[in-house]
């Protein structure tokens, strides 16, 4: 008989590399993005909870508080397109439930660490999106002139 055991560690939604201020500034820029609002919540420090047995670290289920699809199937993808995932899956409890279960397992390496990886992954692929769009930008900007971008309502 597997004995369960849990251990919580600390976060941040800074993680993914979201300002705060500049996810602030885009709900004030209108009413298509306060529609979203519920959607952003400031850095509180959210919560991970690993469930699983100690004796076979291969394979784990975490919780994820106030978090939804939207990184959970981002960690999903990333976990399996490594190598030494050889399941992963996440499943959102109840709708208003803002809690996230991801369950990975692997070829014989510690979940946590791998699930670390992922998360390291995922965040120099939302780097390089950012990049990628900041560069676009300022071509567009370059070519079309500075004013080119500015919306009147």
């Amino acid at each position: 008989m597997l004995s369960c055991k849990s251990r919580v560690v600390k976060l941040s939604r800074f993680v993914l590399g979201i300002d705060c201020e500049e996810v602030r500034r885009a709900q004030d820029a209108g009413p298509r993005l306060t529609r979203r609002r519920r959607h952003y919540r400031p850095a509180t420090g959210n919560s991970v909870m690993e469930l699983g047995s100690y004796q076979d670290q291969s394979q784990a289920t975490f919780s994820l508080t106030d978090e939804d699809h939207t990184l959970a199937n981002s960690l999903r993808f990333t976990l399996n397109q490594d190598p030494r995932v050889t399941f992963c899956g996440y499943s959102i409890p109840h709708p208003s439930d803002a809690r996230v279960n991801i369950r990975v397992q692997t070829t014989g390496d510690p979940a946590s660490e791998v699930l670390k990886d992922s998360c390291q992954d995922l965040m120099l692929i939302c780097q390089h999106v950012r990049s990628t769009f900041d560069q676009a930008v300022v071509e567009f900007k370059n070519k079309k002139g500075p004013d080119a971008m500015n919306i009147e309502p």
